[in-house]
């Protein structure tokens, strides 16, 4: 708020975070400052992805789309620390996504527990036209 310039005399800065301030130097030095703080303005966030064309949450575990798997290629040496597979699923035209999104994969069958696998999320490694183009596969 505010500080002495080098000589006797003391200067003030207001922050303008404030909506009024006073600043009082007493006789023994003593700086008194009082500022009353302002809430900071309340930001509305607007999603631009209805603006954009994304299409969110088309599907829910309990209502899904079922797909069928084109392709499924181990992408590393049988040596590596790791396993990456490559997968290309069929939408037929009827899960729209961007270049961005992830999509959820809900296995066939059931856990060790006899309980219905949970939804996996994956990272949408395919271009929005898919892999053949036709805008019918995703990867």
């Amino acid at each position: 708020i505010g500080y002495f310039n080098g000589s006797s005399t003391f200067s003030s800065v207001v922050d303008v975070r404030t909506t009024s301030a006073s600043v009082a130097v007493k006789k023994n030095g003593v700086v008194s400052v009082k500022a009353e703080a302002v809430a900071a303005p309340k930001v509305v966030k607007e999603s631009k992805k209805d603006d954009e064309g994304v299409s969110i949450n088309l599907f829910k575990p309990k209502t899904p789309y079922i797909g069928r798997c084109l392709l499924n290629t181990k992408i590393v040496g049988d040596d590596a620390p790791g396993e990456t597979w490559h997968m290309v699923f069929s939408t037929e035209g009827k899960v729209p996504y961007r270049e961005g999104q992830s999509i959820g994969i809900v296995p066939p069958g059931v856990d060790a527990n006899g309980k219905p696998h949970k939804l996996r999320l994956y990272s949408i490694a395919s271009s929005a036209p898919g892999d053949f183009g036709d805008y019918k596969t995703v990867s």
